[in-house]
C-alpha cells in the first residue's frame, strides 16, 4: 500500500516525466556499469558525480512531493556511490 502511494506521489501530475526520468536513470546506470566492468578509469568519478546528482535530485523532488519512494531510491544510489568509491580505492592499490 505504501509503495503504491509512493509511486503515485512520485508521478503526481506528470507520469511522462516520471517514466522518462526512470528510463534515463536506468540507461545511465547500465552505461556506467559497463564502463566500470571494463575498468575504464574515468568512469569512476563520472559515476560518483552522476549518481550523486541523481540522489540529490531525488531528495529534492521528495521534499517537493512528499514521496516515500524517492528517499529509498536516493539511499540506493548513495549505497552504490559508496561501493564505487571503495572499488576505486581497491583498484588503485592493486597493480594491473
Amino acid at each position: 500500500r505504501h509503495f503504491v502511494a509512493g509511486t503515485a506521489e512520485f508521478a503526481s501530475g506528470n507520469r511522462t516525466f516520471a517514466v522518462l526520468y526512470l528510463a534515463l536513470h536506468g540507461i545511465v546506470k547500465v552505461a556506467l556499469v559497463v564502463a566500470l566492468l571494463r575498468r575504464w578509469s574515468p568512469a569512476y568519478p563520472i559515476a560518483i558525480v552522476v549518481l550523486g546528482a541523481f540522489a540529490g535530485y531525488e531528495i529534492f523532488r521528495a521534499t517537493q512531493t512528499g514521496s516515500v519512494v524517492l528517499p529509498f531510491l536516493a539511499a540506493i544510489d548513495v549505497a552504490i556511490v559508496v561501493l564505487i568509491v571503495r572499488e576505486r580505492a581497491r583498484a588503485r592499490r592493486i597493480p594491473r
